[in-house]
């Protein structure tokens, strides 16, 4: 069983950006960047480029290719063993977006505040 824990950022109004970007692939598109979720899943912090690459603000991207579509899933670490993905993007550019990166920087935020306010 792997130390890393994979788990979805969910916004208070139930909405899950990582969970449907995923459902919107195509099964081979899926089944690329599944084989990348399952090396993070085994590897965590230790999964370097290609694979990964960090981008700024404790955000990181998950890298996958299919055929000419770049598939990045955004995410973050979080006490310790767990992996919160935030959302999902095809990646047309040369670098993901930076409104890409702001809106999982937000998603990071909501998250610890959600965590706080559950230890409550």
């Amino acid at each position: 069983m792997s130390k890393w824990k994979i788990e979805y950022y969910t916004t208070r109004s139930d909405h899950c950006p990582a969970e449907e970007f995923l459902d919107s692939l195509t099964n081979e598109e899926f089944a690329r960047l599944n084989s990348k979720i399952l090396l993070l899943q085994e590897l965590g912090i230790n999964l370097r480029r290609p694979h990964v690459g960090f981008l700024r603000d404790k955000i990181y991207e998950l890298r996958a290719r299919d055929r000419k579509k770049q598939l990045r899933i955004l995410y973050f670490f979080f006490d310790g063993n767990k992996i919160i993905f935030s959302h999902g993007i095809v990646k047309k550019l040369e670098r993901v977006p930076d409104a890409e990166i702001a809106r999982a920087i937000m998603h990071y935020e909501d998250y610890i505040k959600q965590q706080k306010e559950k230890k409550r």
